[in-house]
């Protein structure tokens, strides 16, 4: 990615696959790891 992002996750929100308008990039498995334990703590 070009640019840092921000995952917000008190604001999930199921997504049309239809509405996602192309490809950004891809997350390493250190930047994706604090995504995936604070989505595990918000919906446990």
């Amino acid at each position: 990615m070009g640019q840092q992002s921000m995952a917000l996750l008190d604001q999930i929100r199921s997504l049309d696959a239809s509405r996602v308008a192309g490809y950004l990039g891809s997350l390493e498995p250190a930047e994706y790891e604090p995504i995936q334990r604070g989505l595990l703590r918000l919906l446990a």
